[in-house]
């Protein structure tokens, strides 16, 4: 009986031991592929705040689905990365946390960035990632991007033959073109004079975004897009055809730059093109932040790792 007790208590003992000498961990969801860019700073903040960081990659769309089990059953992560568009959901679900203990610099940010983590008036989360559509044209088929989307309409109506196009855009997607909408006085909501959102006052009808649509249509009417490009499949289509070299420019995203290289494409990147109003078309934004979760086991270090981060 002793002899067990004696083991009993040497075990209890290094448990103990043990748990003295364990560190704090935090525990991180970062976005697939993505660690690499944070491994450095990562060390930094284990090395001030004396904690073991474990970081798990998983696809940042996925997250919020995988934390509302892995939460509840305490083996979820402390923090994550999530798209802003998944932040109404989670701040009603209770999913996430705010982050107004933390001392973020919000001056180091776009205005829209931090609105876009910020819900109720309160701020759920450090954006990392910033992205909207841009201009990318072939350098070996144009030396220099045109200053305005006339521009590109006058050089596709030249060059438009033989399988061969100008400017290829998926602006039959509102995401697309309201680029073309909003600098002539469309708007998605209206905004009251304390800044907030009138959803009672919907914009996509009026007579600003009328006279988008009338004038991007031209493209469409005089055959400057192949009918290829219209529908779910049409970003491929206009991928296809600008690393094959048969489209001079297209409108889309920091996600096509990859394939692009990868390509081989001599491409270029530039800002959207004027309007004939003289304005810059415009485009919608996507972020990509850092969040706490509710069932983080320590909020305030993790608070400080997205202040770190």
């Amino acid at each position: 009986m002793k002899k067990y007790s004696k083991i009993a208590l040497a075990i209890g003992l290094g448990a103990l031991c043990f748990a003295a000498n364990a560190k704090t961990e935090l525990n991180v969801w970062e976005d697939i592929q993505k660690s690499k860019g944070i491994a450095q700073a990562v060390k930094d903040f284990e090395a001030q705040y004396d904690v073991d960081v474990k970081i798990h990659e998983m696809p940042y769309t996925q997250q919020i689905e995988k934390l509302r089990l892995d939460g509840p059953a305490g083996i979820g992560p402390d923090v994550m990365v999530i798209p802003h568009d998944q932040l109404g959901a989670a701040v009603v679900q209770n999913l996430i946390q705010p982050i107004e203990g933390s001392d973020l610099d919000k001056s180091a940010y776009l205005d829209s960035a931090i609105s876009a983590f910020t819900a109720n008036g309160h701020l759920y989360g450090a954006p990392k990632v910033v992205e909207t559509v841009v201009m990318f044209y072939n350098k070996d088929l144009l030396k220099a991007p045109l200053a305005s989307l006339e521009d590109y309409y006058n050089y596709s109506k030249e060059h438009t033959k033989n399988g061969n196009f100008g400017l290829l855009a998926k602006f039959d997607s509102i995401y697309y073109a309201y680029g073309a909408l909003a600098p002539m006085g469309a708007y998605v909501f209206k905004r009251d004079d304390s800044g907030a959102y009138d959803v009672t006052d919907v914009g996509l009808s009026n007579e600003g975004a009328v006279a988008g649509v009338e004038y991007i249509k031209k493209f469409y009417k005089e055959g400057l897009f192949p009918a290829g490009i219209i529908g779910d499949n049409g970003v491929n289509a206009i991928d296809s055809l600008f690393t094959e070299g048969k489209a001079a420019a297209v409108i889309n995203g920091p996600w096509a730059i990859e394939p692009y290289t990868k390509a081989g494409v001599n491409f270029g990147v530039a800002p959207l093109p004027k309007l004939p109003n003289g304005k810059d078309m415009s485009s919608f934004m996507g972020v990509k932040g850092y969040v706490v979760s509710t069932w983080a086991k320590d909020h305030d270090l993790a608070e400080a790792f997205l202040q770190f981060i």
